[in-house]
Order: C-alpha cells, then sequence, then structure tokens
C-alpha cells in the first residue's frame, strides 16, 4: 500500500514539474514577442531622434553645396565614414577618461571642503572655486556629448543619399572639436591657476589655526 502511495506521489509530482515547466515555456514564448518588440521600438525611437538631429543640422547649415561639390562628397563620403569610425572609437575611449578626470578632480576639491568645514574654517571661497569648477566641467562634458552624438550620427547616415545631412553634420563636429579644445584648455589652466591658488590659500589658513 505505501509503495501505492509512493508512486502516485510521484506521478503528481512529475505532473506538477511537466505542468511547471510547460508554463515557463509559455512565458518565455509569450515573452520573447515583447522583448522583440520593445528592441524594435527603441531603434525605431533612436533613428527618428538621429532624423531629428540630423535635420537640425541641415537647418543649421551655413554652406550652400553646389552640384559638383555634392557628386564629389557622395563618392567620397564612404570612406570617411569609415574612418570616423576608427575616429569614434578613439575618441569615446578619450571622452570616457576625461569625464573620469573631471570627476577626480571636483570630488577631490569637495573632500577638502569638507574638511575645511570640519576644521571650523571658512570655506565659502573654496565653496565658489568648486562651483565655477563644476559648472566649467559640465561645459566640457556637453560639447563632449554634442561631438560625439554628431559623428555617430554621421556615420550612420546613408551618406550617399543625404550629402547635406551628411556634410552638416561633419561640420558641426568640426565646430564642436575645436569649442571643446578651448573649453578643456580652459579647464586645465583654471585647476593649474585658480583652484591651486584656492588650496594652497587653505593650507596656509590651516596652518595657521
Amino acid at each position: 500500500m505505501l509503495l501505492v502511495k509512493i508512486f502516485k506521489l510521484g506521478i503528481a509530482f512529475l505532473v506538477v514539474a511537466a505542468a511547471l515547466t510547460t508554463t515557463t515555456m509559455a512565458q518565455e514564448l509569450e515573452e520573447t514577442p515583447s522583448i522583440e518588440r520593445n528592441r524594435l521600438s527603441e531603434e525605431g525611437n533612436a533613428e527618428q531622434e538621429r532624423e531629428t538631429r540630423v535635420q537640425q543640422y541641415r537647418e543649421q547649415a551655413t554652406e550652400k553645396l553646389s552640384e559638383i561639390r555634392q557628386e564629389r562628397i557622395q563618392g567620397r563620403c564612404e570612406a570617411a565614414q569609415t574612418r570616423l569610425q576608427t575616429v569614434l572609437e578613439q575618441d569615446r575611449i578619450k571622452a570616457d577618461a576625461r569625464i573620469e578626470a573631471h570627476t577626480r578632480v571636483t570630488t577631490g576639491v569637495q573632500r577638502v571642503i569638507n574638511a575645511v568645514d570640519a576644521a571650523g574654517v571658512d570655506s565659502t571661497a573654496l565653496q565658489q572655486i568648486n562651483d565655477d569648477l563644476q559648472s566649467r566641467s559640465n561645459e566640457v562634458v556637453s560639447a563632449l556629448g554634442t561631438y560625439v552624438t554628431a559623428i555617430e550620427d554621421i556615420v550612420s547616415l546613408d551618406c550617399t543619399a543625404d550629402v547635406a545631412g551628411f556634410q552638416a553634420g561633419l561640420s558641426l563636429a568640426r565646430q564642436e572639436r575645436a569649442s571643446l579644445r578651448t573649453l578643456a584648455s580652459s579647464f586645465r589652466e583654471y585647476v593649474k591657476n585658480d583652484v591651486k591658488a584656492a588650496m594652497q590659500q587653505i593650507k596656509s589658513e590651516l596652518s595657521t589655526e
């Protein structure tokens, strides 16, 4: 009798396990199209956003392309996109390194401010320096994002079909790269001169306490 009960329990367990497996498989089959739809939706949204930006590039462009110049660009733009893809990969690495470096600087200054406050010394001047430093860092990061996005857009573009969009995006990327150099140089000079001087002043004040 006991063996019969065990056998029945075993059968029941197998039935439940099979039911759970079937349910899980059914859920996976139901979720797969949903995941695919979400992926396609995200890709569609990204493509729409890219087209909106490229349209803005066209509208902001000051250069009017002659027919001869358009033909010349059509013949060279795909090779240019290949080179730009390499540049983009390198610049993404540089961008991450630059953002990390800026974060280290601003975080380091904030730690000093916290220590100064704990010592009962007025940190107002240093806080103003750090606020300005953060603002300058934000400008660099913003220009960096605009530059990288412009390169991503023109690399993804069908440049032979949209010569105006490609050239307008390329012109913007060049402008942002030049702006980025200026902003990055200004940030470095600010750290080298103003931030360093403020740190020395605080150190002097703390040593006399």
